[in-house]
């Protein structure tokens, strides 16, 4: 009879864990960028043309906030711009490269303080003690949130730092100054040949 009863209650526990690890560390993380994204975006030149907490709407007209409600989601995010009424800049990439790792470091001190609150549970854990669903969903809420958060962090540091830092990035550097800029050129285009990269352009 023991083995019967221990056993389901030990899935409900990994369910438990599970469901703090993935759902609720998904949203809150979602929550606490899209805050840092807010915070962080006029010192890096961005406007902010809306954001979207679970459905709630909030967007920018004539410098009054509007808001409406769309649809409930369990997701947020926010809609950055180019401030176009201060000086473009002509490395777009390095603004938004600032932006994402000043947002996605200060969401990792927030999980680290997090995860700091959960350490007598992370002890019990490791001595073998007994813990309560609550803990145990708090648990893997504090471990979901810091392995969204490395995981960001990792995405963001080989899109900027291997996918961008070659011909792709100046592309998409490029893409980025045609849609603000006024004129082709403010581009300052150069030949093919003359550019410090190696595309392949055969096809």
């Amino acid at each position: 009879m023991t083995n019967l009863f221990t056993l389901p209650l030990f899935l409900i526990k990994v369910m438990v864990f599970i469901t703090g690890f993935l759902f609720f560390a998904t949203i809150l993380i979602n929550v606490v960028v899209v805050v840092f994204q807010i915070l962080y975006a006029e010192k890096y030149g961005f406007k902010i043309r809306s954001f979207n907490l679970f459905g709630l709407i909030f967007s920018k007209n004539n410098n009054h906030w509007e808001k409406k409600f769309d649809k409930l989601t369990p997701f947020c995010h926010c809609n950055l711009t180019l401030d176009l009424e201060k000086p473009i800049p002509k490395d777009t990439l390095k603004i938004q490269k600032g932006l994402i790792y000043s947002e996605r470091f200060s969401t990792l001190f927030i999980c680290i303080l997090i995860n700091a609150l959960a350490a007598n549970q992370f002890i019990s854990w490791y001595k073998g003690e007994t813990l309560s669903l609550i803990e145990i969903l708090f648990l893997g809420f504090s471990t979901g949130m810091l392995f969204h958060s490395i995981l960001h962090i990792g995405s963001s540091i080989y899109l900027f730092e291997v996918m961008w830092k070659g011909f792709l990035g100046f592309l998409q550097n490029k893409y980025d100054m045609l849609k603000y800029c006024e004129g082709y050129e403010y581009l300052e285009l150069e030949p093919l040949e003359n550019l410090p990269y190696k595309p392949k352009l055969d096809c």
